[in-house]
């Protein structure tokens, strides 16, 4: 029986800008973000989805800037990758790194280090000023494991994540989608607090069935305005 979509596609894509761009004339510049800011939000208000920005500089040298996504079609997707493609600074711009998953119900109850009262919607991301996103994939021996037994090894960090309510953390599936098996996205207003969780759950038994968790994605959510002004 074909299972109804009741949750949001979510993508997470780091750009980084060539340094030929910079070299660019000043108002060049100005109006290649100008395009590109008004390119992005059209795409969202005639698609209805929700676009949001973050910075990166500084914290990834990779990249310098991240775009989230949240739409109801996986098409969006491909639409907004091809929108900023053609745009002017489109030529100057690597896509380094994407993520992209199905937020849902499910979701809550197998991902790590989520589904605690500080759980956030998909929909309510953007709310905070850091965001830290990342993949996790298990080992296939995870997979083997009685059900109840893998509910009780998640059940240990999500105790864990409990002391950190101020900590919005939830988890996207990506299975078809992508390499990782899930995407954990936090949000929060206080960077230490997540690099004290993040220790922690080292420590628990469920992470030894982990065979991936990286790379961590660092930002600071802006408004897209102050996003692309931070490009130069």
């Amino acid at each position: 029986m074909e299972h109804q979509n009741t949750g949001q596609f979510v993508s997470f894509t780091l750009y980084r800008v060539a340094p030929e761009w910079r070299q660019l004339p000043k108002e060049v510049r100005q109006e290649d973000k100008e395009q590109l800011e008004n390119i992005i939000r059209q795409f969202s208000i005639q698609n209805k989805n929700q676009i949001f920005g973050a910075t990166t500089m500084g914290m990834m040298a990779e990249a310098d800037f991240m775009l989230f996504l949240i739409s109801d079609n996986l098409d969006a997707v491909q639409g907004l990758a091809t929108a900023i493609a053609k745009s002017e600074i489109g030529g100057y711009l690597t896509r380094k790194t994407d993520l992209v998953g199905l937020e849902n119900h499910r979701t809550y109850q197998d991902g790590a280090a989520s589904g605690q009262s500080g759980t956030a919607e998909v929909s309510k991301l953007g709310l905070h000023r850091y965001l830290f996103v990342y993949p996790i994939k298990k080992k296939h021996e995870w997979y083997r494991l009685p059900l109840q037994e893998r509910q009780e090894l998640l059940d240990e960090q999500l105790l864990i994540a409990a002391k950190y309510p101020t900590l919005k953390l939830n988890t996207a599936s990506s299975f078809g989608l992508s390499e990782q098996d899930f995407i954990v996205i936090c949000q929060c207003e206080n960077p230490q607090n997540f690099m004290e969780l993040m220790q922690e759950l080292r420590e628990t038994k469920a992470n030894t069935y982990t065979q991936n968790d990286a790379p961590i994605l660092p930002g600071i959510h802006m408004g897209l305005h102050e996003v692309l002004d931070t490009l130069g």
